[in-house]
């Protein structure tokens, strides 16, 4: 059982490495921050929150992420960016002729979304209406054992 000060280091290294990243892209930078994430989700995993179906997405969007910056050496590539486009950061540019597996890149067809992050935003989601919904239809059942 992990304790609370030892997740919640978990969850500054993630923004330690994100904030390192964007200053200083690169695969190392980048593979810190992947791993940040990974145990970040080992968290989550553990705690049984989410259900299978979240936490498959969740782990797909993380790791079709991680596998595209790594193979590109700590950017995400975008396919069909135009050359006036600036990216927000330097870990994205305009996809080349070295580009590494551009089926998982950012696409301009995708309105500069990757595969993976379609997966996360999924995984989020479902989340969100899961517990929702648990929610609305415990204040339903105890709305309704208050009048009875």
């Amino acid at each position: 059982m992990l304790r609370r000060w030892q997740t919640k280091y978990r969850f500054i290294a993630v923004a330690v490495f994100w904030f390192a990243w964007r200053s200083a892209p690169g695969i190392i930078s980048c593979a810190g921050y992947w791993i940040a994430i990974f145990s970040v989700l080992e968290i989550a995993f553990r705690s049984r929150k989410l259900a299978k179906v979240e936490s498959s997405l969740l782990f797909l969007g993380v790791l079709s992420n991680a596998l595209v910056t790594m193979a590109n050496g700590g950017i995400m590539p975008a396919v069909g960016m135009p050359s006036s486009f600036i990216p927000a950061s330097g870990i994205w540019s305009g996809s080349d002729a070295g580009s590494r597996w551009l089926l998982l890149a950012d696409n301009a067809r995708l309105y500069y979304f990757s595969l993976g992050d379609i997966f996360l935003y999924l995984g989020i989601i479902l989340f969100v209406v899961r517990n929702l919904t648990k929610l609305i239809q415990r204040r339903l059942y105890h709305a309704e054992t208050m009048e009875g």
